[in-house]
């Protein structure tokens, strides 16, 4: 499980009352519920205490551990099932499972699971956490509720997006001069008037021609690039 993809939840456990809990100072209080989401990669570091809130918990050398999610009491396989070998204590520097600090690894990726929540937007179970010493039976020392949420989302490669482009104000010219307030109009270096043309993006000069005897205002035939 890489350290960049994982989401860490630190609780802890009354031991003796099988209860989650958080702890200010030295004393219990009710958590807040334990809420995941479908796709995550979870690293669990579960303090284990005694009822003072200040002991820890003494699990025997050798004690093997396990980690279920379920839906429905009895005895059949758990929707998540998280077994010795994902509770890897280097994952978490204080860890120290002789001494009541354990921490374990969920996968919320696990086909089961996106099976079992399907298309719902929400699931509640019941999450337990599980030892088994060397020659005795298992111990449950916890099962609490947690909710799991699904995703609308998936990550795809997408598409290329074909001719999408940035805009640039050299695309926008022939808009912004039709737009802009006589911007059509230059008067060049050299007295002429010219006339912005859109259609060719060209200047063309202006002149006045008596038609009839009366003067009109006309355009050259030949148009420019740049007003002089």
């Amino acid at each position: 499980m890489s350290t960049y993809s994982r989401r860490v939840i630190t609780s802890y456990i009354d031991v003796e009352n099988s209860a989650r809990r958080n702890v200010v100072g030295e004393t219990f209080y009710t958590p807040t519920q334990m809420t995941l989401l479908v796709s995550q990669q979870i690293l669990f570091q579960f303090h284990l205490l005694l009822g003072d809130g200040a002991t820890y918990f003494k699990v025997p050398p050798g004690t093997a551990w396990y980690f279920g999610v379920d839906d429905t009491f009895g005895a059949k396989p758990d929707i998540i099932q998280v077994g010795n070998v994902d509770f890897v204590e280097s994952d978490w520097e204080e860890a120290d499972f002789t001494n009541g600090k354990v921490c374990w690894r969920v996968d919320l990726t696990a086909s089961d699971l996106i099976e079992d929540i399907s298309d719902t937007q929400a699931k509640n179970y019941t999450a337990g956490l599980w030892m088994m010493p060397p020659g005795e039976k298992p111990v449950c020392l916890c099962e609490w509720d947690v909710t799991i949420r699904n995703i609308a989302t998936y990550q795809v490669e997408p598409e290329e997006q074909e001719g999408v482009t940035f805009v640039t104000t050299d695309m926008l010219g022939g808009f912004l001069k039709k737009q802009e307030p006589r911007a059509h109009i230059r008067v060049g270096n050299d007295g002429i008037m010219y006339r912005w043309c859109s259609d060719d993006s060209l200047w063309y000069p202006e002149g006045v021609r008596l038609v009839d005897g009366k003067p009109v205002i006309t355009l050259g035939e030949t148009g420019i690039e740049e007003v002089p």
